[in-house]
């Protein structure tokens, strides 16, 4: 009987584990990315993106091959404040950092994210690059709203009632 070498079975493990991997985050509300680090944020180009990202109606493909820039879905109004947090990241030389902003899906739906990214510097070609998750928080965003202003109800009618 013929059985896998460990070094054979080893590589097996790596395949499978890869593929999981890939079914986790295919049904995960987080996004993979990876993107060139530039002062120009319009070099900010996506040199991975996970296909998941189909869950906000967009392809992965049109990331890679600059059809659509990333910048370009986030919310106008979150869009300058989005990337001066960003310059002040860089500037602080911040490891790692966390946004929440807003996106616009390809249906036109604003939907809110938060974004956790780390900075890698490839020690071979010393490029650097942004890397992390996009997670869809959108329902929690939305339920801490309603909180707030049920909130608001209740002191205001306290304040009345006082």
């Amino acid at each position: 009987m013929n059985r896998p070498t460990k070094k054979e079975n080893r590589k097996g493990n790596g395949t499978q584990a890869l593929a999981l991997a890939e079914m986790i985050i295919q049904n995960s509300p987080s996004i993979l990315f990876r993107r060139l680090a530039a002062d120009d944020p319009k070099q900010r180009k996506l040199v991975y993106v996970s296909p998941n990202i189909s869950r906000f109606g967009y392809r992965a493909e049109d990331f890679l091959n600059d059809t659509i820039m990333f910048r370009d879905i986030v919310y106008q109004g979150d869009s300058d404040r989005t990337l001066q947090e960003i310059k002040g990241f860089v500037e602080k030389e911040s490891e790692n950092y966390s946004q929440v902003y807003r996106i616009i899906t390809m249906s036109g739906e604003v939907r809110w994210v938060e974004d956790q990214t780390s900075i890698y510097v490839d020690p071979e070609s010393g490029i650097r690059y942004h890397q992390g998750i996009v997670t869809d928080i959108h329902e929690r965003m939305v339920a801490e709203e309603k909180f707030r202003k049920e909130q608001e109800k209740v002191q205001k009618a306290y304040r009345l009632i006082s």
